[in-house]
């Protein structure tokens, strides 16, 4: 075989020695690539065992985001330097090149902030915890729709599509896509809504109209809340926005107002020992203020009394808890003074005639 005469035959404007030179490229800048991604990834990774900092964790997550098609638009830029292409054919590589680079940029970027914004918030503890993680959610969605619009931009600007021209026709359009998807954008405004005023943040248990449940995430168009009962439910942001919105972790103190009612017949004396009584047991459980204790109303069946305190942290599981100790501690209480407590009874007072005697 001549190899002399094949290694010279022209095949699209390039001899197939030139082409053997730009496939050779193309695995020298892959290996080169790949080799460089794996030596800095290794090198940060150990990097991030040895030091607290969370600047090395963010660079090997960031670089793990490494995309294929990122290692094939290098290696084929670096090629067709090497190739003799016609004008129009060189053009589409270039262009392909530059647009597999931006979306290359736009996941760097994105997951850099990702990264960056989650060990923030994830370095708050305590009662700020809860406002970080719904801000992180905030600065992502914002910085994730930045990025990727500028890419858009300047991958359409690349395709030769005339930007400035195209703002300008999407401000006259915009108004009719608008009027077709006001459903959709009054949602997307809504979770905009969400993050900037926070009426609650992603963990807080909160009550929407009939929903009771935990909020799990924030999206674009819904949220999703875990209800008490177990199953997820799915709230269009515009409706959270218009709803009355009860936020119980935000509850500093909870106070509380309950009634207890005693037998008619209960000697008068014990009477004045239940408010005595009842703000011993609630002075006697941590977390719990006794504000006032009166004989309220004579009941149809009972003496009613009428009990207020103050219960801190106003979070729901401690109320319970601490509710459930004083009415253990008040039970006691009445049992150990021989106070009986009321239920629902009725008397019924039969009168019966004397029968009448017959005469003879």
């Amino acid at each position: 075989m001549n190899w002399q005469a094949l290694l010279s035959r022209s095949v699209w404007n390039n001899t197939v020695s030139e082409w053997a030179f730009a496939v050779l490229v193309m695995i020298l800048v892959t290996a080169c690539i790949s080799a460089i991604r794996r030596l800095g990834f290794y090198y940060f990774a150990n990097l991030a065992k040895r030091t607290e900092t969370q600047i090395d964790d963010a660079v090997v997550q960031v670089i793990g985001k490494t995309k294929w098609f990122f290692y094939l638009a290098v290696s084929v830029f670096a090629a067709s330097r090497a190739l003799d292409f016609p004008e129009r054919f060189a053009t589409g590589v270039d262009r392909a090149v530059f647009l597999a680079v931006l979306l290359q940029i736009g996941v760097w970027a994105t997951w850099t902030v990702r990264v960056v914004v989650s060990s923030w918030a994830e370095a708050r503890v305590g009662e700020s915890e809860r406002s970080a993680k719904t801000f992180a959610a905030a600065v992502r969605f914002v910085s994730s729709l930045v990025i990727w619009s500028v890419v858009a931009v300047f991958m359409l600007s690349n395709l030769g599509v005339e930007v400035s021209a195209l703002l300008a026709g999407l401000g006259v359009g915009g108004v009719a896509v608008a009027l077709a998807a006001q459903n959709v954008l009054g949602d997307l405004f809504a979770s905009i809504s969400i993050y900037l005023d926070r009426p609650f943040d992603i963990g807080d248990f909160v009550v929407v109209d009939a929903l009771r449940g935990t909020v799990e995430r924030v999206g674009l168009r819904s949220s999703r809340i875990r209800s008490i009962t177990g199953e997820q439910v799915v709230v269009a942001n515009r409706t959270l926005v218009d709803a009355k919105i009860l936020n119980f972790e935000r509850l500093v103190e909870r106070r509380v107002i309950f009634s207890i009612g005693v037998v008619y017949g209960t000697p008068a004396a014990k009477l004045e020992k239940i408010p005595e009584l009842i703000k011993s047991a609630v002075e006697g459980i941590d977390g719990l203020t006794f504000e006032r204790c009166h004989f309220r109303t004579y009941g149809d069946f009972s003496l009613n009394f009428e009990t207020a305190f103050v219960a801190r942290p106003g979070a729901f599981d401690s109320y319970v808890e601490k509710h459930h100790r004083l009415n253990l501690a008040i039970y006691k209480a009445f049992e150990a003074e021989d106070i009986d407590f009321a239920f629902p009874t009725q008397t019924l007072y039969v009168n019966t005639p004397e029968p009448k005697s017959e005469s003879v």
